[in-house]
């Protein structure tokens, strides 16, 4: 047995018992996110289930099929079941004066969908929500992840409709979960301390890193980047604090007085802001957009940044962080309490969030400290071994059985 799997037996009738933690779970878990998705959740879903193929589990997987050109990937072990529900629109008459079928006809397509979602799932035993959507599964025991409880907090980030489709999917995991996992002790305090969630049905996991950031091959794609860069990964929207990045690289780059490049990876949800803003900069010509890039190229971008500066004002966990923490990336980020816990203050030098002149000086303390670059990485890559999915998926089955699942007699 590894020695990551210490903790599972002990003590007298361990061999039985051992027996009993590598058989498989009947798991079913929801996984729309990494079907149609490309963020932190999808990068969980798909990093989780990996974990759980390797530690001999294997979950049938459900999504809904969604009207989309086509659907973006299918990521998982290709021998696990497919459980994938299509949503049949129900007809209705278009003559005059039966318009009123039209709403009847919506309610009735929305109960016959939950109905064929449910059957799909009911065929496991367990049913683990791994996006933000709960079904109702009679005779099934229900585990969620909730990522962050950010649109139930503040309504800085989302809109009317995500805030109030937010709301009402912890209304159901209030009513329906047996068991939630959260990614950090901060999202757990969000939801017990300020939304007055059971605190006895939550547990702290981690979310899961894909193989590729803990053990990449070694053989990579050369980024079409010039270097000395400075990188910053993650969807541009209202959560990073783009205008406060920008203005630190702008006191940097006065600071440093030779040409630095900043690197931004991730999809653009605000691009006239966007470039509103980079174009406002002294340095524009100096600022590169990516946009999203597949895996191993955002490896050799970590890999070979002098900083990676993470400047959000709101995470649950931060996959970016994690990223690169694994590849030894000097990290200069806001500091969050997710963010805070996941490096330990010594992965990363953290300023206050919103602070971009503290932002620009840590961002100077590192580049003309090799020493500090060279701790920051050395800490990095020793934590992000935490986030290795099976070790996580291990401790996921574990918490499972001990909650949810009756010892055989």
């Amino acid at each position: 047995m590894g020695a990551d799997e210490e903790d599972i037996v002990v003590g007298e009738g361990a061999e039985p018992q051992a027996k009993l933690w590598k058989q498989p779970l009947n798991l079913v878990c929801q996984v729309d996110a990494a079907i149609y998705g490309s963020g932190g959740i999808a990068r969980y879903a798909e990093a989780m289930i990996a974990g759980l193929v390797a530690y001999g589990q294997r979950p049938k997987l459900f999504w809904v099929k969604q009207d989309a050109p086509a659907e973006r990937r299918d990521p998982f072990d290709e021998s696990l079941e497919r459980l994938v529900y299509t949503p049949r629109p129900v007809k209705f008459s278009r003559k005059r004066g039966l318009k009123w079928l039209k709403p009847v006809a919506s309610r009735l397509e929305r109960w016959s969908g939950e109905r064929e979602a449910k059957r799909l799932l009911a065929k496991g035993d367990l049913y683990w929500s791994m996006c933000h959507r709960l079904y109702d599964v009679p005779g099934s025991k229900k585990i969620v992840t909730i990522h962050d409880a950010i649109a139930a907090l503040t309504d800085r980030y989302h809109s009317p409709e995500e805030i109030g489709a937010f709301s009402k999917f912890l209304s159901r995991v209030r009513k329906l979960a047996d068991l939630i996992f959260v990614p950090s002790e901060a999202t757990k305090d969000d939801l017990v301390k300020r939304l007055k969630f059971n605190e006895d049905k939550i547990e702290v996991l981690p979310s899961p890193l894909d193989e590729i950031f803990l053990n990449p091959p070694d053989e990579l794609p050369e980024p079409d980047v010039r270097r000395p860069y400075i990188l910053s990964v993650g969807t541009l929207g209202a959560r990073k604090d783009l205008a406060g990045l920008l203005n630190a690289y702008g006191t940097f780059r006065r600071e440093v007085g030779e040409r630095v490049l900043l690197v931004l990876v991730g999809r653009r949800l605000e691009s006239s802001r966007l470039a509103e803003l980079v174009a406002s900069s002294a340095f524009s010509d100096d600022i590169v957009h990516t946009g999203f890039i597949d895996d191993a190229t955002l490896v050799a971008l970590y890999r070979n940044a002098s900083i990676f500066c993470y400047p959000s004002l709101a995470e649950g966990f931060g996959y970016p962080v994690a990223e690169a923490m694994a590849l030894g990336a000097p990290i200069v980020a806001y500091r969050l309490p997710s963010i805070e816990q996941m490096t330990e203050n010594r992965a990363a030098k953290l300023v206050p969030a919103g602070d971009s002149d503290a932002l620009a000086k840590a961002m100077l303390e590192v580049w003309h400290s090799t020493e500090l670059a060279e701790r920051l990485s050395k800490h990095g890559r020793m934590f992000a071994q935490r986030f290795a999915p099976r070790k996580l998926a291990m401790r996921a089955v574990k918490l499972i059985r001990d909650r949810l699942v009756a010892p055989e007699v």
